[in-house]
């Protein structure tokens, strides 16, 4: 993905990655950089867009975390689930 097509997407800000899945914020840091859960994100994917557990582990290694590097990016929290 270019960047133009992030901000076409919506999913750059001026500063920031903008995901759109507050289910899967779990805080931010002190420069307010998103703090979010791994297992949320690919809970979300399997609720909300119906996906294959299998087919979200792939879609969110491939298309969110790359977006982690993009200006001031986002924080990735792995093995925290709540049941």
């Amino acid at each position: 993905m270019t960047e133009e097509t992030l901000n076409d997407a919506g999913l750059l800000t001026e500063n920031a990655v903008v995901l759109g899945i507050d289910s899967a914020v779990l805080g931010y840091t002190d420069p307010g950089i998103l703090v979010y859960s791994y297992q949320k994100l690919i809970d979300h994917f399997v609720e909300e867009q119906e996906m294959d557990i299998g087919v979200a582990y792939e879609w969110v290694d491939f298309n969110v975390l790359p977006l982690a590097s993009y200006r001031d990016g986002f924080v990735l929290v792995y093995g925290m689930r709540e049941e």
